[in-house]
């Protein structure tokens, strides 16, 4: 005779719950408590709503062509132009995503008289407006309908912090020391006082905090997980001031694709290990590896 055993945090509404213990669950939850949620640590946005990516982000030779150079951004548009083994969103990279003639300029002319237009744009915007997406030409689409002018997209306040929702093994996250806009497909972290941008990559790299993304986050797919904002602003890290020698070193890691242990055992070192045992630590990596095992089925 077979019988059902109901566990204090089961069923919940995620996989994720359902395949921990309940042990571990609640280590996940009281460790949350000794550490700064990321809603704490900054105000987390999305990226600029262009409402046609496709017209409104230009190449260089693009740029080039409808001689607009000064009215224009840098951007990033997605985060498959970026490769994994990177932290820093820096002038370097932005240069090798152009070289590969990605769309990386957005056109920035809310407050730009018709009339200040070169021709050679104004006749670009002419054409675009009237293409179609789903039957729609694009200047009568909501997003472009509701604008004055329709092509004047709104910037929104870039971030410290550039965050993709989605990943594979380890999350995206970036020091975005270029300053440099995204589209909705990522989401900007403006830190508040105090806390620095560079210190905050590094130290999320840990395996608390790396097995509550895996906790609190949902996956599609291919076993791609997705941590929305919702999600991503109630996880937990273990901040302090990182010297720069080891962010550094850090970055070099990821540059010559070191293992996700190599990495997440560094920072480890340098974070949780100065307020938890090894052996909690070691629990915790246990957690994470079975919530990415169990979605890469």
């Amino acid at each position: 005779m077979s019988r059902n055993i109901i566990q204090k945090n089961k069923p919940l509404q995620k996989w994720s719950n359902a395949i921990l213990k309940d042990e571990d669950i609640f280590l996940l939850k009281n460790l949350s408590l000794i550490y700064t949620e990321i809603e704490k640590i900054g105000t987390t946005a999305p990226g600029i709503v262009t409402g046609g990516n496709k017209y409104f982000i230009l190449t260089e030779e693009q740029v080039e062509t409808y001689r607009c150079r000064k009215l224009v951004l840098p951007i990033l548009q997605k985060s498959s132009f970026v490769t994994d083994n990177i932290i820093c969103i820096d002038e370097e990279v932005f240069e090798k995503i152009k070289e590969r003639n990605k769309p990386v300029y957005l056109l920035n002319l809310a407050k730009v008289p018709r009339k200040n237009l070169p021709l050679e744009l104004d006749k670009y915007l002419i054409w675009a407006g009237e293409q179609k997406i789903q039957g729609i030409e694009l200047k009568k689409r909501f997003k472009c309908a509701n604008r004055t002018p329709w092509y004047g997209v709104p910037i929104v306040a870039k971030g410290d912090i550039i965050f993709f929702k989605r990943y594979d093994i380890l999350p995206r996250l970036y020091i975005n020391e270029m300053d440099i806009h995204t589209t909705d497909a990522g989401y900007h972290i403006r830190l508040n006082e105090g806390y620095d941008k560079n210190s905050v990559v590094f130290c999320f790299y840990n395996s608390m905090t790396l097995a509550q993304c895996e906790f609190y986050g949902r996956y599609y797919g291919g076993g791609v997980r997705e941590l929305v904002p919702s999600e991503f602003k109630k996880i937990v890290i273990p901040y302090r001031k990182i010297e720069e020698s080891d962010i550094e070193y850090l970055k070099e890691l990821f540059r010559k694709k070191a293992s996700a242990f190599e990495i997440i055992s560094f920072v480890n070192s340098k974070t949780l290990e100065l307020k938890i045992s090894k052996e909690t630590i070691s629990k915790l990596e246990v957690v994470r590896n079975q919530l990415i095992k169990q979605r890469k089925r």
